[in-house]
């Protein structure tokens, strides 16, 4: 799931393999994506226990932060020059519950982690 900023910016689209969903207030079809205009109908179905990937942008980030029960993050080793930042974490209030390292495989690449977050309940 992403909004239609970072939709626009995708190298391939659809993403393959997987239920693409689009949230924009755009009165758009967008072949191969299911478009939601409100990201609440979203968060009902999770609580209904369906599971949901936001891939970005930024508003997505911010919105769905309080909603979310589990994070997947991939921090990149190294500093970008960037408009849009994943939001503050308060690490209070998760746990990490996975964490795989993997050292660059090319001079030109970098270190990455995945790191898997479980949200404490409250």
């Amino acid at each position: 799931m992403n909004g239609y900023t970072t939709w626009e910016s995708l190298p391939v689209k659809p993403l393959p393999d997987r239920n693409n969903i689009v949230v924009t207030s755009k009165d758009v079809s967008i072949p191969g994506c299911v478009v939601v205009n409100d990201p609440a109908s979203i968060v009902k179905r999770h609580e209904r226990g369906d599971e949901f990937v936001v891939i970005g942008g930024g508003t997505m980030y911010e919105y769905f932060m309080g909603h979310a029960s589990k994070m997947y993050l991939t921090i990149v080793d190294n500093t970008f020059n960037a408009d849009v930042l994943f939001p503050d974490i308060d690490y209070s209030k998760w746990y990490v519950s996975r964490t795989e390292f993997v050292a660059k495989e090319r001079e030109d690449g970098f270190d990455l982690s995945f790191t898997d977050f479980t949200r404490i309940c409250e």
